[in-house]
């Protein structure tokens, strides 16, 4: 049984989510972060592979680095509202704030 109140709630939150929606796991879990659910993922994920997964890193295609992003050298603060992405943070490029989504493919 899970004991912690806020680390239960992230596991509920998981379950009730779609296992293909990465982002919206990645939310969840951002957004709980405890101990106990670091524990927990790092069993499930990692030490007992339960999902089974057996990713490949591919090796092509070879894609260039990227050096320019809207026009503009791709530099620190740039590539840091890339990697925020789409979560409606304030630090996120103003472009992919409050859309539905969170990343653009």
């Amino acid at each position: 049984p899970i004991s912690d109140p806020e680390t239960k709630k992230a596991i509920d939150m998981l379950n009730a989510g779609d296992v293909r929606d990465q982002v919206g796991s990645y939310r969840v879990i951002v957004s709980y972060e405890t101990p106990q659910l670091e524990d927990f993922t790092l069993c499930l994920l990692q030490q007992n592979n339960c999902f089974q997964c057996d990713a490949k890193i591919l090796e092509n295609p070879r894609v260039p680095v990227m050096d320019t992003w809207r026009g503009a050298p791709l530099d620190a603060k740039a590539g840091r509202e890339i990697f925020i992405g789409h979560f409606d943070n304030p630090e996120a490029h103003p472009a992919g704030q409050k859309l539905p989504w969170s990343w653009k493919i």
